[in-house]
């Protein structure tokens, strides 16, 4: 290499040039030396060149060099390439801009100085071949590897170069002249470049490896073989995290001792591993007794168990740290950056085919459970290929529609052929629609077979959509329901039945209790309505007697007292009267029986807001048309009279609205608060172990009639009644 030298060869003299030739060239080539500009070459060296202190080197002032050497320094500083000249016993450096580039911190304290001094680390090299270009022999290395220290510290540096002598006109020897391209970067990309394919080419045989395997452990021991074999690995095992513990299954081992299986404290090896894995971050030990973030014990149990050097790659899932894949060296050992990648790609490849093949048996495993289930439910099943038309049915697939088995190919229009003519537009139309609007489907129709049994199927299936939403495949299920139909509808006609007959004793219950209110009215009113007119008349005829003979001398001596009790009788009367005119009225409204719901109403909600002092607001429209059925009237009165008395009770309201409009056959109406409202769904439902009866009372009056009821309320919203009865 260029950067150092031999000195003169043994038993040789190195002389001046002399000569008349030369003498003459040195003649010629004074006014070179001495005119300005000279060497005559542009950059940093041509100018180092002519500014430096040649005088204190061994080559004398640049007036005194023979005209040799001042030609070869022009022809160093004009090279393109790295090129330095050796000149004289010393071999003295001048060299050009390319090689300043490869000398780093050593320059510019190189220029001028014997190549010894300045690359002392590589004279062991360089030494041999200064020996053999002195002797005049041309010496060439490419991609040569010199340990340089041109920033401080050793590095491995790859030279191509060429030594050739530097002769005189005598022939003999005076200089070296060195050329040098560093090719270090070539060769390490070309080394990494066939780093990186050994390592896809491992990946590929460990994938192949892997991909038959259906068993996680398999999987594991094949993977950790195969990548300890490769890595020349003393260990190589997947551990799994419990907690803070490591739990160790077998992997490959070869050259050290067996590690046991079972559980390892993290804390007992460096608390810090498990950190850094928790973090996510791969965990590279070169030398764990060298490495300052062990301590003396946890550097021994190491050392207990041959793991002196390590990569540890953590597999880290959904945010948890699963397990960690670790290689084990029984001696210290400088991992590479290629290895430790190595180590993480293994990791992810192994890992993923064994979630793989645990996907795989389970998927195995409910396909399992699916044929099992398809059986005990008695379901057909089907599969549809929608970009080749191809279907795949079940056996009972065939014989719910008719078929024997292996009688028709499967396919869309064979299906279709068995549903009853009256099912089918509707059968195919939701099929078409769940196939567009990425539904699920699902549908009941019937099919007919050949004897011509109809039979009820139920049918479920899913479409799988491609990226672009285009449909790509089906698959479905089908149950023969025509039992089940069969006794739903029977059930259905005995529930119409019992719902009737209870609407029907509802009815007559309503018409029993309306009957029973207008009879203890009528008796209220004729009975003791009679009774109470005749005491009032009593009383008012005292009160006249008293006032009366109130003037009289001696005998008005307790009058106040006997007045005052007189008049609280009468106070007294007169509220029981209105009670009792009250009472008969809530019973059975007069202006109800006489002139109908309307009036009925009227007076009802005008009665309950001058007791209540809550507003109302009376809607009625078209019962002025005639009177309806006694039933209807009654129950929508009390519909109306148990929504008021809620409010009253429990809204906190202001207004009131009451609405009743007949139009078209149908009565509707409402009662509409703006109080503080409640759980609609809470009180229809009962909570707590209370019944709200006066809500399920207005339902049922209103459905017994065979009309529809709501309740339309939430806390602070405030409440609304609504009902719905047909008239016909």
């Amino acid at each position: 290499m260029p950067l150092a030298g031999p000195g003169k060869p043994p038993g040789e003299t190195i002389c001046p040039l002399g000569g008349t030739t030369l003498a003459a060239m040195e003649q010629g080539s004074a006014a070179d030396t001495t005119a300005p500009g000279w060497p005559f070459a542009a950059g940093e060296m041509a100018q180092r060149v002519r500014s430096h202190d040649w005088a204190a080197t061994p080559l004398g002032p640049v007036a005194q060099w023979p005209a040799l050497l001042r030609t070869t320094v022009q022809l160093v500083l004009a090279h393109p390439f790295a090129t330095i000249v050796l000149w004289g016993p010393a071999l003295v450096q001048v060299y050009n801009d390319a090689y300043r580039d490869l000398m780093g911190a050593k320059h510019p304290g190189g220029l001028g100085q014997p190549t010894r001094e300045c690359w002392p680390e590589v004279w062991h090299i360089n030494a041999p071949i200064y020996e053999r270009v002195w002797r005049g022999e041309s010496v060439q290395f490419e991609d040569a590897l010199y340990p340089l220290a041109r920033f401080g510290a050793i590095e491995d540096v790859w030279l191509s170069l060429s030594y050739s002598p530097v002769r005189d006109e005598g022939g003999r020897v005076a200089g070296v002249f060195i050329t040098i391209i560093e090719t270090t970067r070539r060769l390490r990309a070309e080394a990494a470049l066939r780093e990186r394919e050994a390592r896809q080419a491992f990946l590929l045989r460990l994938s192949d490896a892997l991909r038959p395997l259906q068993d996680a452990q398999a999987i594991k021991l094949e993977a950790t073989r195969r990548l300890g074999e490769h890595l020349g690995a003393g260990r190589v095992l997947y551990a799994e995290v419990h907690g803070d513990d490591w739990l160790v299954t077998k992997g490959y081992e070869h050259g050290v001792a067996p590690l046991p299986e079972g559980r390892y404290a993290a804390s007992t090896y460096g608390a810090w591993i498990m950190r850094d894995y928790r973090a996510g971050c791969r965990v590279v030990i070169d030398d764990a007794c060298g490495d300052a973030r062990f301590s003396a014990a946890e550097c021994d149990a190491h050392v207990a168990v041959q793991v002196l050097a390590m990569i540890g790659v953590p597999l880290v899932k959904e945010g948890r740290l699963v397990a960690v894949l670790v290689v084990h060296a029984a001696a210290p050992r400088a991992w590479s950056g290629s290895e430790t990648a190595l180590v993480e790609e293994t990791a992810e490849r192994t890992w993923a085919a064994v979630e793989r093949a645990g996907a795989e048996a389970a998927l195995r495993a409910s396909e399992q459970r699916l044929r099992l289930a398809l059986d005990v439910g008695e379901l057909a099943s089907w599969d549809w290929d929608l970009d080749t038309d191809r279907v795949v049915w079940s056996e009972e697939h065939y014989r719910m529609q008719g078929y024997v088995p292996g009688e028709v190919e499967p396919s869309y229009a064979a299906w279709v052929a068995r549903v009853h003519p009256d099912d089918r537009a509707a059968t195919t139309a939701a099929l078409d629609a769940a196939r567009h609007r990425h539904a699920p489907y699902q549908h009941e129709f019937r099919t007919v077979h050949p004897d011509g049994a109809v039979r009820w199927l139920s049918a479920r299936g899913f479409f799988f959509h491609d990226d672009a939403g285009r449909a790509r495949r089906m698959v479905g299920v089908m149950r023969d329901v025509t039992e089940p139909r069969q006794a739903r509808a029977l059930l259905e006609q005995r529930v119409a039945e019992r719902t009737h007959a209870l609407r029907q004793l509802l009815q007559h219950l309503e018409g029993l209790q309306d009957e029973e209110r207008r009879r203890i009215a009528r008796e209220l009113h004729d009975g003791l309505g009679q009774v109470l007119s005749s005491v009032a008349l009593a009383v008012s005829t005292l009160r006249q007697a008293g006032a009366a003979g109130a003037g009289h001398d001696g005998q008005g001596q307790d009058a106040p007292a006997w007045r005052q009790r007189v008049e609280q009788l009468h106070g007294l009367m007169q509220h029981l009267d209105r009670e009792l005119d009250r009472i008969v009225f809530t019973l059975r409204p007069t202006a109800l029986e006489d002139c109908g719901l309307g009036e009925g109403v009227a007076a009802y909600a005008q009665t309950w807001s001058q007791l209540t002092g809550v507003a109302v607001d009376l809607e009625l429209h078209g019962l002025e048309q005639g009177r309806l059925s006694a039933t209807v009237e009654a129950a929508v009165f009390r519909v109306v009279q148990e929504a008021l008395n809620n409010v009253a009770k429990y809204a906190q309201a202001s207004q009131v609205s009451v609405s009743l409009q007949r139009r078209r056959g149908l009565l509707a109406g409402s009662v509409e608060d703006d109080g503080v409202g409640f759980d609609a769904a809470e009180a229809t439902a009962g909570a707590a172990g209370r019944s709200r009866w006066g809500l399920l009372g207005m339902q049922e009056r209103i459905e017994a009639l065979g009309g529809s009821f709501a309740i339309d309320s939430q806390p602070g919203t405030g409440t609304t009644v609504l009902w719905r009865l047909p008239l016909a």
